[in-house]
Order: C-alpha cells, then sequence, then structure tokens
C-alpha cells in the first residue's frame, strides 16, 4: 500500500481492494432529531425530539489507474484497467446481498487510527476519464454493525 492507499474487504466474500490515491476523507457524525414546530409560535417554540443515536459517514474520494497495479491484491483476479476495476468495484466489493458490511483499513494512519466496520451506501463516479486512464470516483461509508430486525 501506498502512502495514501486505503483496504476495502467485503466480508461476506473476502474479496479486497486498494482504494488507491484517496485525496479526502470526510468524516460526518450526525444524530438527526425529529421536529415538531408547534401552530402560531415562533422557531424558538418548536419542540425537538431525538428517538436516534449518532451515525458517522465517511466520504471518501479516490481514483482508479491503468498503469498495470492489481488493485485486487490477488494475481488471480487481476483488475488492472480502469474498466476492471471499476467493474470490480460495482459487483465484487459494493454487492447486493443485504447482510453484507465491509471493513475499511488504513495502514499509515493518514485517514484512520484503527480498522473500522460498516457498509457502503453510495458509490459512484465522476463522468470525466483521461484517455480510459484514470476514473475519480467517491464512496460513502456508512460505520456501524449490521443489526437484524
Amino acid at each position: 500500500m501506498a502512502s495514501n492507499d486505503l483496504l476495502l474487504i467485503n466480508v461476506a466474500n473476502g474479496k479486497r481492494i486498494y482504494l488507491r490515491a484517496v485525496s479526502l476523507i470526510k468524516p460526518k457524525k450526525t444524530q438527526i432529531p425529529v421536529t415538531t414546530p408547534l401552530v402560531n409560535t415562533t422557531p424558538d417554540a418548536t419542540i425537538i425530539f431525538r428517538f436516534t443515536g449518532q451515525a458517522k459517514d465517511l466520504l471518501i474520494l479516490f481514483a482508479l489507474f491503468d498503469d498495470g497495479v492489481d488493485v485486487s491484491g490477488l494475481s488471480a483476479l487481476s483488475k488492472v484497467t480502469v474498466a476492471q476495476q471499476r467493474a470490480y468495484l460495482e459487483d465484487d466489493i459494493f454487492t447486493h446481498e443485504f447482510g453484507t458490511s465491509w471493513t475499511l483499513t488504513d495502514n499509515t494512519g493518514i485517514f484512520l487510527t484503527t480498522q473500522i466496520t460498516g457498509v457502503i451506501s453510495s458509490l459512484e463516479f465522476d463522468g470525466k476519464q483521461g484517455a480510459q486512464t484514470v476514473l475519480t470516483g467517491t464512496i460513502v461509508f456508512q460505520q456501524g454493525r449490521i443489526g437484524s430486525v
């Protein structure tokens, strides 16, 4: 791993990808209240209820490169082109299975000091791509554990 790489592992299938050239991890903690504005009153009379605890999302900006490096770390899979990396990330890492969770590791400690577990809630790619050699993307990673209802 380079100094600004993160390791993302799908816990269910064990497949991994090195997110390279991570330029930003933006953490966001939320605790969403339910508000009840009262009729014929000012905003300071609004009643606010908290029914949930805190949540933490990490916005991760990264890039895929066609430079011959296998981002899967598994030579049998060999994901080196931008198209292969994108398909692998969309199909094998960010899978549709309901109970899947992921681990996110930063061995350098630049962005994270410990491994965290959670779910990928969003994956998107920017439409700009340089001659099929570079593609930037964004992942929203929600920290936590899978629960059952």
